[in-house]
């Protein structure tokens, strides 16, 4: 009997532990899926935005710049698609004072030119180094870029990944659609960056 006793809080222990690790494990697997889930959505977003628009430009301006479902998640104010021109002029966003306004150079906080990025890479232009080297080198092979921006929801800056995608318009000129996801509050700058 004081052999089971002796044993009882070593099993407790091992038991508690094993516990801890599969509920670990479950929301680490969880927050995964997730972010895999916002990824397909943000794509989607995109994908059904770039249609319309080659179509109805002006009218997805329009619901866009108003905040109307599905351009801007009436669930998930973190959900929302934003279009840029050629001289990265946001010619549609849910947040209107960006609207019309030219965000060439302009950097996050830690010195990437996130938009000049998307600009860039979507429709195969140059406009010098973004600055983005650290947080981007791995996304260079997609339509993916990563950058630091005030989340809409929590308030906070975030990392935030972006795709997006050119498409042109019934004027006969190009634009970037794209529609991003944040990942987490900031810890600090990435490498090579500020």
């Amino acid at each position: 009997m004081i052999r089971t006793i002796s044993f009882l809080p070593a099993l407790f222990t091992l038991f508690t532990s094993f516990i801890s690790m599969i509920s670990f494990i479950t929301i680490a697997y969880s927050s995964t899926d997730v972010i895999k889930k916002a990824e397909e959505d943000a794509m989607k977003l995109v994908n059904d935005t770039a249609i319309e628009f080659s179509s109805s430009s002006q009218n997805v301006i329009e619901k866009i710049n108003n905040g109307i479902h599905p351009y801007k998640n009436k669930d998930n104010a973190e959900a929302y698609v934003f279009i840029y021109d050629e001289n990265i002029n946001i010619v549609a966003h849910p947040k209107n004072e960006l609207v019309n306004k030219n965000f060439k150079d302009k950097t996050d906080i830690c010195g990437c030119k996130f938009r000049n990025e998307i600009v860039a890479r979507a429709l195969n232009k140059n406009f010098g180094d973004s600055g983005c080297r650290e947080i981007n080198e791995t996304s260079k092979k997609d339509n993916w870029v990563y950058y630091i921006y005030n989340n809409p929801q929590s308030k906070k800056l975030e990392y935030k990944k972006t795709f997006f995608k050119s498409v042109k318009g019934i004027d006969g000129k190009e634009y970037v659609i794209a529609s991003g996801i944040y990942l987490q509050e900031i810890r600090g700058c990435p490498k090579n960056n500020k």
